[in-house]
């Protein structure tokens, strides 16, 4: 029966492939040019194989996803009328017997439905396919690891040789592409893989065997071409056509080995790419992945993937060469996985007769779902409104509510009854909700003394006022404050708990059951230093339900407020787990900073256990500095081997656009520092006091700054000459100037001829001229520093200012850096929201201005200067005359 069930659904695609083969029209060549991705299970994400494969690609659908009815409806869509459906096939090993998953002893053949999305209306639209760009990289690759010699040859196409194991293949003139050419010389690279297969004994021309290789070779090369964005043209195989169409006729149930041994010399092949070559079903989507994606550009040149998550995660899926590949893959995925995007929302178990009230309530159907839940952007009096349905708290409430409601419908006598009003096609709601049925009246009814708010809208008018809440034995008649962990806050809100952000607590709501909630109710006590850090956090502002667990690594941490928007972080925390646990917590949005450190233990530490813990925290503290080091020095490296690339592809610095944005380009002359890469950017040196290459900044055309991810920059700096500069060394300098970001240091060092430092940053600021001074102790420092005047006018705080003004106050350096800031025409500098000397050079006064309040900024620095270095010759002198 099964061979029967096959070979029925085994004839539609033989008899497709056999029609045109017959007609001299290769079906794979027309499916070749056609196909946008090989069939895949939209409800599943994964591809379809064997048989299965071959069915659906024959019907040659422009959309690849194919879903069973049942799928589809799940998601939200209808099948149109008249629609009909491929048949397909899949073996079962298994079946379930008492509640136990046993194998079978004869495997049945199974039969199911499943239709294309092009039949279906409300599914999301196919997403526009990007042009398909071969991937070059890794054919090169196959062919560099097949282990067969290649040979050029006067013949138009390529063949292979299995006596002398060498491929022959034409010279570029003979094909219409680099990539037509590629496919040809692959395709005998699969040639030689079925001869493998077959034990290099190649079948005698014209006989059934022989037919056979030839048309795996054909498939296999199908899908191989289709993996990397290939052209296919089986031009070469068309002598055969006839031969295969007498061969699927003849014997059809030979496609099954057919197709099995294409698929599996497919796959061998596309792995001789050695992994270089990312397929869509190696990537692993993240569960709460939103449906989105972003593409970033890497400092090397290439990009990587992320798929956006809900919270605002970004998670890694893949690097690329180029856009146009990282494109192609997020096509792909899409494809695979965009139609089963987990949706996170806070469902409601809502029974057919209250669906009016939670409407009315604020919340919404999903009909994928078909449940109602809480939007997100409804208030906090709204969601408590709510509460009532939440999952375990309104399921228990319900059926308590019910029973009560029947038990005194029964009970009751006649004048205690209340004759509902209820229409013939709602008597099984009315019934579940407890009321009771006369049948000698024919009226359903329930007693005025039980629970009415189940039964509120068949009541009549006049009794709709008694329909009061139902709050059943046990049940809270007000919220309660709970206790609940980071690890159980999925499990509580569960059975009903609500997260109140305000009070930055969770609670049970009123009318839910305090038995529910037990293992909460009570305050626990804080012998876990991670428990107690967490509420600390939460005082802060950290949100649990947005946040991953907390790591108290040593490591620096980014989390969101309670405020926050998706995908923004104004939290920051890190935590030890050291002799005696602490930490640091700051809320960006408030402003507010706090170090905490643990105070609550049920353990005192002896003597012996505090020195092992402290001897066990000293190694934690060299272990990262160690690790921290050969991190940065790894980075170094790859600084090196980046610039020297860069160095060779080019030896002439061009203008960048963000230069030449900012007023650079004096007169036509270029700035004398850093590199231009192949993309355009702007690439610095990050070097030491001593010289050393530590890192890389890279300055995009919009003017975004990136740095190479791990390396050090602390401390660290670059030093950019003008084309004017008078010196070619920080040494030969009286006095040195420290700027923030480079095209400040730049207009400066323009102005007033000398070498300037760019400490990248504010906060770099301080570490730049602690290393300044210790290499130049001689040396005074000027800090050139920017004014966020603008955002003192909304009443935040001034970092350009604040940060280089604590320079100069800080002990090791007070009395050796003086600060200096732009001072632009009155109104101007609010106007257009101008911070630095860079902005001052654009303005209506010009490099000039720069050039003036610098100079008199160091004048008065060496002024300073001599005065000292007089009072202590005074000194000397004043002592050599005491003696």
């Amino acid at each position: 029966m099964a061979d029967v069930t096959q070979t029925v659904i085994l004839g539609d695609v033989i008899g497709k492939m056999a029609d045109g083969f017959i007609r001299g029209v290769s079906p794979l060549e027309r499916l070749g040019q056609n196909i946008q991705m090989m069939p895949v299970a939209g409800a599943e994400g994964r591809s379809i194989h064997g048989l299965n494969r071959w069915i659906l690609i024959t019907e040659n659908r422009q959309d690849p996803r194919w879903f069973t009815k049942e799928q589809a409806e799940h998601l939200g869509a209808h099948l149109r009328d008249d629609e009909i459906g491929k048949k397909l096939v899949y073996w079962s090993y298994y079946e379930t017997k008492d509640g136990q998953r046993i194998k079978r002893k004869n495997p049945q053949l199974k039969v199911f439905t499943v239709f294309n999305a092009e039949q279906f209306d409300g599914l999301p639209l196919l997403p526009a396919k990007p042009e398909v760009k071969a991937n070059i990289e890794a054919v090169r690759e196959i062919l560099k690891n097949a282990d067969v010699s290649f040979s050029p040859t006067d013949k138009p196409i390529a063949y292979y040789a299995p006596a002398e194991d060498v491929i022959y293949a034409p010279d570029m003139m003979q094909y219409a592409s680099r990539e037509a050419r590629l496919t040809d010389v692959l395709s005998e690279v699969i040639r030689r893989q079925v001869l493998i297969q077959a034990g290099m004994q190649s079948a005698p021309k014209g006989s059934q065997e022989s037919h056979k290789e030839t048309f795996i070779q054909s498939l296999a090369t199908f899908i191989v071409a289709n993996e990397f964005g290939l052209p296919y043209d089986d031009k070469k195989d068309r002598a055969y056509y006839k031969d295969w169409a007498n061969l699927l006729l003849e014997h059809p149930t030979a496609f099954l080995a057919i197709s099995a041994q294409a698929e599996k010399i497919a796959k061998t092949v596309i792995e001789l790419s050695q992994f270089k070559h990312l397929t869509n079903e190696a990537i692993k989507m993240p569960e709460d992945w939103n449906g989105q994606f972003v593409i970033k550009a890497l400092p090397d040149g290439g990009v990587e993937l992320k798929a956006c998550c809900y919270g605002g995660r970004e998670d890694f899926l893949g690097s690329f060469n180029d856009r146009a590949s990282a494109e192609q893959m997020q096509w792909q995925l899409n494809v695979l996985y965009a139609t089963n995007v987990p949706v996170r929302r806070d469902y409601l178990v809502v029974p057919w007769q209250d669906r009016q009230m939670v409407r009315a309530a604020g919340a919404k159907f999903d009909p994928a779902a078909k449940a109602w839940y809480v939007p997100e952007t409804l208030s906090d009096t709204q969601k408590e409104k709510l509460a009532q349905w939440r999952p375990k708290a309104y399921k228990d409430r319900l059926k308590m509510m019910a029973q009560e409601t029947a038990v005194k419908a029964k009970k009751s006598k006649m004048s205690e009854r209340i004759i509902l009003e209820v229409p013939f096609t709602q008597r099984k709601q009315v019934k579940a909700s407890g009321a009771q049925y006369d049948p000698d009246n024919k009226q359903w009814f329930v007693s005025i003394r039980g629970p009415l708010e189940g039964v509120k809208r068949w009541l009549p008018a006049k009794f709709k006022e008694l329909a009061k809440p139902y709050c059943p034995e046990g049940s809270l008649k007000q919220r309660k404050r709970l206790y609940v962990s980071y690890e159980d806050a999925m499990l509580a809100k569960s059975r009903g708990a609500i997260w109140d952000p305000k009070e930055k607590s969770w609670y049970a709501p009123e009318g839910s059951f305090e038995k529910d909630f037990e293992r909460w109710i009570t305050a626990p006590v804080m012998t876990d230093p991670k428990a107690e850090f967490l509420t600390a956090l939460i005082e802060c502002g950290f949100d649990p339900e947005k946040n991953e667990p907390v790591q108290m690594d040593g490591q620096k941490h980014r989390f969101m407020t309670t405020d926050d928007k998706p995908g923004h972080f104004s939290g920051e925390y890190k935590g030890f787990l050291d002799a005696r646990p602490a930490g640091s917590i700051r809320n960006f949005k408030t402003g507010e900073y706090r170090t905490w450190v643990s105070q609550k233990s049920d353990h005192k530490v002896t003597p012996e256990e505090l020195a092992e813990l402290k001897a066990q925290a000293e190694l934690l503290k060299e272990k990262r500095a160690r690790e921290l080091l050969e991190q940065q020095e790894s980075v170094a490296q790859r600084a090196l081997h980046i610039l020297e690339a860069i160095t060779s592809e080019t030896t002439d610095r061009s203008l960048t656009v963000y230069e030449a944005r900012k007023g650079l380009a004096l007169d036509g002359k270029k700035p004398l520092v850093g590199f231009t890469d192949k993309n355009g950017n702007l690439v610095l040196p990050v070097t030491d006091a001593t010289g050393k290459l530590w890192s890389l900044q890279y300055i995009n055309e919009d003017g975004t700054k990136k740095f190479l991810k791990g390396g050090r920059k602390s401390g660290c700096f670059s030093v950019v000459y003008g084309e004017n500069s008078r010196y070619k060394h920080l040494s030969q300098t009286e006095t040195l100037i420290v700027c923030e970001g480079y095209a400040t240091a730049m207009s400066v060092s323009q102005a007033v001829g000398q070498p300037v430092v760019v400490a990248f940053d504010a906060g770099n600021l301080k570490s730049v001229c602690q290393a300044l001074n210790g290499a130049y102790p001689d040396k005074r420092i000027l800090i050139a520093g920017d004014d966020d005047h603008h955002r003192e006018l909304k009443g935040e705080a001034n970092p350009g200012r604040q940060k280089a003004m604590a320079v100069c106050e800080d002990e090791k350096l007070a009395g050796r850096v003086t600060a200096v800031f732009p001072t632009f025409v009155a109104d101007e500098q609010e106007a257009h929201k101008w911070t630095d000397f860079n902005d001052l050079a654009q303005s209506s006064l010009g490099l000039e201005a720069v050039q003036l309040q610098i100079k008199s900024a160091l004048q008065r620095i060496q002024g300073q200067h001599q005065e000292e270095s007089e009072n202590v010759s005074k000194q000397v002198r004043s002592t050599h005359k005491t003696i």
